[in-house]
């Protein structure tokens, strides 16, 4: 029983000793674990960096993108809180790392999966829009038949229920020959 004592004991020595060195940096970056972007666009991705309270008025110096082909340095970056990065042109996907270093000391972001999708094929020779753009003129031609007919049913159905209580309209008889002129 003493031995399992001894070893928790270590474990958690070790814990706040590695816990306490990683702390003495002063810097922490968050990134997202996740993106997606689509392929051959434009990646963004915003990072968060965060001082310990002992070192509040840190300055970042430079910032690097690792990726699998290589470390990339980012423009000067105007804001001490967080790093917001366009990667462009992103064609296949990858685990990248922000490194930023600072006055206060280095520190390297956590992982960070970039997803590339390819987005659905079309058909050849047809286009999203083309389906919306052949549904248009149906649909303007049903409001202008629409537009027409109405009234001009409102006004014959008016002419045949004035004639009516004028008493000029008289209904056609089959026994009756038809006038001649």
């Amino acid at each position: 029983m003493s031995c399992v004592w001894i070893c928790l004991n270590l474990l958690c020595a070790a814990t706040y000793f590695l816990q306490s060195s990683a702390s003495s940096k002063g810097v922490l970056v968050w990134c997202p674990e996740r993106v997606e972007v689509e392929a051959g666009q434009l990646c963004p991705i915003n990072c968060s960096v965060r001082y310990d309270i002992d070192k509040p008025n840190c300055t970042i110096i430079k910032v690097q993108l690792k990726r699998n082909n290589g470390t990339e340095d980012i423009p000067k970056v105007e804001h001490p809180n967080y790093v917001l990065l366009n990667v462009p042109n992103v064609t296949k996907s990858n685990n990248w790392t922000i490194e930023v270093d600072t006055d206060c000391g280095l520190v390297e972001s956590n992982t960070i999966k970039v997803e590339v999708f390819t987005p659905p094929d079309l058909e050849p020779g047809k286009s999203q829009q083309s389906e919306l753009v052949s549904k248009v003129p149906a649909v303007f031609g049903v409001c202008v038949l629409l537009t027409v007919a109405i009234p001009l049913l409102f006004l014959f159905l008016k002419h045949i229920i004035r004639k009516k209580f004028q008493g000029d309209y008289t209904p056609p008889d089959s026994s009756s020959p038809p006038d001649e002129c």
